[in-house]
């Protein structure tokens, strides 16, 4: 079938982009042949049918057909038409995320010192995993792949696996190591150290608290004994961290918004250094007063 011989020749792909690409492709070839046997007309029509009929959403009917365009591709297929398309639709979701951001502005979203405040709580509470979390999310505005981390003291085991995001600690500091993150083609590894005093004691009273680095390494989402969360889960373990579930994207967008505000361009550099994402990307979903 082509979408396993897609599959197949693109084996970059990560298993959460193969789940997420198969998904959309189902959705096409459940009313569709194949892609490669078939018009643009014949894929856009199809699609525009279920955005009437309001069995998928403008952003969903962009993923889709950033798939039909990635496959066709493949086999040396026309896409113009599709691309076009996808430009159209891409820039109404743009439009309803600026009409939902101006909704949350005048609904009165929570502010940074919000975020701050919560953070706070969490270390007089001693609530060690979720300040380690809120911590990074605040301070380094991690993704929540990023947060996907491993505890470890083995300088030697963290180098050596350039596939998983680990937390180093060392006496006077910790070390945030991350190979796997949205971006990761773009901006390589990330590799931040952290000095910060709260912040390495409650790194280690959270290693303390699970029982110490003997068995090797620790898991920052984990469930029962040390079991991680699955990669499907992560948004949600994250999500119910933060202060009133309302999750990493939402943080991110009340400190770019309010960086903003204070026409702060070291404060958004950083975000953008720390985060992996461009200046304009930033300031064209992040910032809620655009």
């Amino acid at each position: 079938m082509e979408f396993e011989e897609y599959l197949s020749a693109n084996q970059h792909l990560s298993k959460l982009s193969k789940r997420t690409y198969e998904t959309n492709y189902k959705k096409l070839r459940y009313g569709l042949d194949e892609l490669r046997e078939i018009a643009e007309e014949d894929i856009t029509d199809y699609l525009d049918g279920l955005l009437q009929d309001q069995k998928i959403h403008a952003n969903t009917y962009v993923n889709i057909l950033g798939v039909a365009i990635q496959v066709r591709k493949h086999f040396q297929k026309p896409v113009a038409g599709l691309m076009k398309q996808k430009l159209i639709y891409s820039e109404k979701v743009k439009q309803n995320r600026q009409a939902k951001n101006i909704a949350t502005l005048e609904e009165g979203a929570h502010s940074e010192r919000d975020l701050f405040n919560h953070l706070e709580m969490l270390f007089a509470q001693q609530n060690w995993r979720e300040y380690i979390i809120n911590f990074l999310l605040v301070h380094y505005h991690c993704r929540n792949k990023d947060l996907n981390l491993i505890l470890t003291d083995s300088i030697t085991s963290a180098k050596s696996d350039t596939t998983k995001n680990y937390l180093v600690v060392v006496p006077s500091y910790v070390t945030m190591i991350r190979n796997d993150f949205k971006t990761s083609g773009k901006y390589g590894q990330k590799k931040d150290r952290i000095s910060q005093s709260k912040f390495k004691f409650a790194v280690d009273s959270f290693i303390e608290e699970r029982g110490g680095l003997s068995q090797g390494h620790l898991f920052l989402l984990s469930t029962g004994v040390n079991a991680p969360v699955l990669d499907d889960s992560v948004q949600k373990y994250i999500a119910h961290k933060t202060l009133d579930k309302i999750g990493q994207s939402s943080y991110n967008k009340i400190i770019v918004t309010e960086a903003v505000k204070r026409k702060d361009l070291k404060k958004l550099r950083e975000i953008s250094t720390r985060r992996g994402t461009s200046l304009e990307i930033l300031l064209d979903y992040y910032d809620l007063s655009f």
